[in-house]
């Protein structure tokens, strides 16, 4: 795997169906969750269209149980290993990161994986509405800043990705979600964490 190249999936929050298994969600889940709709179903299906236009050699996953502890959730990257398998992603084609609850954490265990495996560019893929915090994040550690400037490190959003290779399947949701409220929570909630960041103020554990 050495010198090879990856898609980090950042992970983000579950939907427990009605028989107790557990998914990512999508938009059309607002209002029917008792835990966050984050859209993250996006970044599974734009990850395993990467791979399969050959943008990575591998995709990781990254996720624990996070704020879901306690529920009987799964570690967010077991989910996400497990739909990309259903999309036709080779099971030995994933690595997984079940401990990082959280972005910051994902980012970090990143670099770990980019150490070991000495991967030569990594993709990271999220929600549009999700990747200026990560940016910021990046900014904010020596080691991800380096990262990025060399080019190993570059972002995707999940978006982007489904509108570049299934335009016609994809316009509508994409559109629809932009004008949603709880798109604009999303980004309100995302700009005072990237505030945070910057000023020194944000809670990274």
């Amino acid at each position: 795997m050495k010198n090879s190249s990856a898609i980090l999936i950042l992970g983000g929050s579950l939907f427990r169906n009605e028989d107790g298994t557990w998914r990512t969600t999508m938009w059309s889940d607002e209002g029917k969750s008792n835990f966050a709709v984050l859209g993250d179903r996006l970044r599974v299906i734009a990850g395993a269209l990467l791979y399969e236009h050959h943008e990575g050699d591998v995709i990781l996953v990254s996720g624990g149980v996070g704020v879901l502890v306690g529920t009987g959730a799964p570690p967010v990257a077991d989910v996400l290993k497990k739909e990309l398998v259903e999309l036709g992603i080779p099971d030995d084609a994933i690595l997984t990161d079940r401990e990082s609850g959280i972005t910051w954490t994902q980012l970090q265990a990143l670099k770990r994986f980019i150490a070991h495996h000495g991967f030569k560019r990594c993709i990271i893929v999220s929600n549009a509405y999700h990747l200026p915090r990560v940016v910021a994040m990046i900014e904010h550690d020596k080691e991800l800043q380096q990262l990025f400037r060399e080019g190993i490190l570059t972002l995707r959003s999940a978006e982007d990705v489904l509108l570049q290779y299934h335009p016609d399947q994809w316009q509508d949701v994409v559109s629809a979600s932009k004008e949603s409220l709880l798109m604009k929570q999303l980004e309100a909630s995302e700009a005072k964490g990237v505030e945070n960041i910057k000023n020194g103020n944000y809670k990274f554990d």
